[in-house]
């Protein structure tokens, strides 16, 4: 299976971001199944889950500081790249 996601550093911090659909954000239970999954792609690091399948503002999910940053940072600054998971 492929995702789409970065790792964003920024003083003091280091995290990534993984994009899922919008389902997966709100159903909390399957955001945390995700995010666990997750911890295979990306180890040791904090993961946000986002979802851009809608023309609105992006939505996230993952910690409340890590969301909030993300809320700052401009989508088209994001360096994408494709993860394969297994």
């Amino acid at each position: 299976m492929k995702l789409r996601g970065a790792v964003i550093e920024r003083p003091g911090v280091h995290f990534a971001i993984a994009a899922v659909k919008r389902s997966v954000i709100d159903n909390r239970f399957e955001a945390g199944m995700t995010l666990q999954h997750l911890n295979t792609v990306f180890p040791g690091m904090h993961v946000v889950l986002v979802s851009q399948d809608s023309p609105e503002a992006p939505a996230y999910y993952g910690r409340s500081d890590l969301v909030q940053l993300m809320n700052e940072v401009s989508s088209d600054r994001i360096e994408w790249q494709e993860y394969t998971i297994e």
